[in-house]
């Protein structure tokens, strides 16, 4: 069992993109189906497992009776590791194969590093071995081409203070500032990223932990870093076109010149979006961007022919084809939501798996904020914004994707376990 320490790595793997995390989960998820069942069955009794066994099953059901149950089947079939992949997390901790302590240090170690890089390559146009962002207005560090560095620091850093949180809870001493500020790094790596939904989402974490649990400190920081973003948009022209002016040109219909990926270039910016305050008033507010917008009324175009068990897992680009072929749009392989892209994949039954917990994760928050269990709204709370209703998300059936939403999960299991030996004042 000692080779499971590899799962300290996770974090690093994730940096290098979907092979490794992906060969770890798999390999670990095949042994552990078979050692759960055979040696350690009381891992699988338990209302995660039992509440996302019924939703694999119905999935499975849902891809045989897609009208290419083959393609679904490779989505829906292999889910099973993902599954069991927190419950592996949960039984290394309880056996103290990992450790709590030490993967907080892996953790701090992570996002202290890409958050310098991503100061670094913001500065200079390049991180420290020479990467340089594909787009000009993103920071990317050590992702290079892959710009999701915001998505991955928003989904870790909320993990790292629930940790801290549950392992040093009394402490008063100096390594309270080590993660004060390795969270204040954190959120303007995200914001550098220019990665948009990340970083509101991260906000509304902030704002919704003041909500429910306030502290003198956390709204400080909360102002200290609302204080520092504000100089740095308007210090640097390609962070306010990113979040201010490109921001209000995709919620309102207008006159906007651009290029097939959207690129932004702050020596012809007013070329490729003609922006102007008349278009803003005259025109119609869009809920989402243009392209997202045209997702979701697919999406629901495929969802009103397949409404109680979907259209199949991972489908999408499948139905959208030769339904949308006249609005190339309206097509991907995904709707970049996850409540639309289960409504339309998975139909009713997959949407009500999906929006039941999202209200418990309300519930919690709301019941563990009146007991004052500060453990609890944190983990809560992260919970609660990892699934956001309007946010866009990646392909909910991507490896890479599930195992990141997954992630946390395990050590949540195991801390929410333990929490009886645990007090908050």
């Amino acid at each position: 069992m000692q080779v499971l320490k590899i799962y300290y790595l996770l974090p690093i793997f994730f940096v290098t993109g979907p092979f490794l995390p992906d060969l770890v989960i798999t390999t670990s998820s095949l042994f552990f189906i078979i050692y759960f069942l055979k040696y350690e069955r009381q891992y699988l009794v338990n209302n995660f497992f039992y509440f996302f066994l019924v939703f694999y099953l119905f999935i499975i059901f849902s891809s045989l009776n897609s009208n290419d149950f083959i393609f679904s089947l490779k989505s829906s079939l292999p889910y099973v590791r993902i599954i069991i992949f927190p419950l592996i997390i949960y039984y290394l901790l309880e056996k103290k194969i990992l450790n709590l302590i030490t993967l907080s240090k892996i953790l701090l170690f992570v996002i202290i590093f890409l958050s310098l890089d991503s100061i670094y390559q913001f500065i200079f146009g390049y991180n420290v071995i020479g990467f340089k962002s594909p787009l000009n207005y993103r920071v990317t560090s050590f992702f290079n081409d892959e710009a999701i560095l915001g998505s991955y620091i928003s989904k870790i850093l909320p993990l790292l203070i629930s940790i801290y949180i549950y392992i040093n809870h009394k402490s008063k001493d100096f390594s309270a500032i080590i993660y004060y500020v390795t969270f204040f790094l954190g959120i303007i790596c995200i914001f550098l990223s220019g990665d948009r939904m990340p970083f509101g989402t991260i906000l509304l974490y902030i704002i919704l932990i003041n909500i429910f649990y306030f502290e003198k400190k956390q709204f400080i920081l909360l102002l200290s870093l609302i204080f520092a973003i504000i100089v740095l948009i308007s210090l640097n022209n390609s962070l306010k076109n990113r979040y201010i002016n490109m921001t209000l040109l995709q919620l309102f219909e207008g006159d906007i010149k651009i290029d097939k990926k959207f690129q932004i270039d702050e020596k012809n910016i007013e070329e490729k979006f003609n922006f102007e305050l008349k278009n803003i008033l005259n025109n119609k507010i869009l809920f989402f961007s243009r392209p997202h917008q045209e997702h979701l009324k697919t999406a629901y175009s495929i969802f009103k022919d397949n409404k109680i068990i979907g259209s199949g897992p991972n489908t999408f680009r499948l139905n959208c084809t030769p339904k949308f072929h006249e609005h190339q749009s309206r097509c991907s392989t995904h709707p970049h939501n996850i409540y639309i892209q289960l409504l339309s994949e998975t139909g009713i039954i997959g949407f009500i798996f999906l929006i039941s917990i999202f209200f418990y994760f309300v519930y919690k928050i709301f019941y563990s904020s009146l007991n004052k269990d500060r453990l609890q709204v944190f983990i809560f709370t992260h919970l609660f914004v990892s699934i956001f209703p309007i946010s866009t998300y990646g392909n909910f059936f991507n490896n890479y994707n599930s195992i990141m939403l997954f992630f946390p999960v395990g050590f949540y299991l195991y801390m929410l376990k333990n929490n009886k030996n645990y007090k908050t004042k």
